[in-house]
């Protein structure tokens, strides 16, 4: 089993396009390796 990696999308600021670009690479992601388990977790106050 391959380890797991974690990819951080973060700013100070709000309002950038944290989760646009969180999403995306998500999906992109998945397209590379439809057998590649994805998950987004979203901790914004």
């Amino acid at each position: 089993m391959n380890r797991p990696f974690v990819i951080t999308v973060a700013s100070e600021k709000g309002g950038v396009g944290k989760t646009t670009i969180a999403t995306n690479l998500a999906v992109y992601l998945k397209a590379l390796r439809e057998d590649l388990p994805v998950t987004i977790a979203s901790f914004d106050n």
